[in-house]
């Protein structure tokens, strides 16, 4: 009983309504006003929703600014039109063959996204899922906190595996919407 108080003391201060609600429900309740979403009627489910959603609530994932200058290349060289929206990454990559990225990956499609943590987060990694050999690279002492990723396949996800005030948590998202801009003599053919 104990628990369950503790929960809608939680969801009182969220302007959650309390009254007669079973704990499943205002577990779900937290994690969608937390950003999350609901997971059921499992108890389990949706408390992992709900530290998930917290561990996650002040991380920022967003495309690095367009004159940032990363491995050499300006991003603005690499991506047009790039935006996280809840757990979707939109926009356009562009085909580079030149320069820093291509000389160490191969030429093709790079996309750059910066991370804010806030100072409880002690390990951020993030790669692409399934990833390419590479798996997943630590990013908290990076002093740029941002990350560029090789794009071979829009069915991949960015994976976000978070340690916040010790709850570990792990986020994807969605980059199937990402127009991949085809080599200039493909375009030309």
């Amino acid at each position: 009983m104990a628990i369950y108080e503790e929960v809608r003391k939680i969801a009182k201060s969220m302007g959650i309504e309390t009254e007669a609600v079973d704990i499943t429900t205002l577990l779900n309740q937290i994690s969608v006003k937390k950003g999350g979403e609901p997971k059921g009627h499992n108890v389990m489910e949706a408390a992992n929703a709900v530290a998930t959603a917290m561990a996650f609530a002040d991380v920022v994932v967003e495309p690095e600014e367009a004159n940032t200058v990363i491995f050499e290349h300006t991003v603005s060289d690499l991506q047009e039109d790039v935006a996280v929206t809840g757990h979707a990454i939109t926009g356009t990559l562009k085909y580079v063959d030149e320069g820093a990225l291509p000389a160490v990956w191969g030429a093709g499609h790079f996309l750059v996204l910066k991370f804010t943590l806030p100072e409880t987060v002690t390990s951020c990694k993030i790669g692409l899922d399934p990833s390419q050999g590479s798996g997943l690279a630590e990013l908290v002492g990076d002093p740029d906190m941002n990350a560029s990723f090789k794009i071979t396949n829009v069915n991949q996800v960015v994976k976000v595996v978070i340690v916040n005030d010790g709850v570990e948590a792990i986020e994807t998202f969605d980059i199937s919407a990402l127009v991949l801009e085809p080599a200039a003599n493909e375009a030309t053919e």
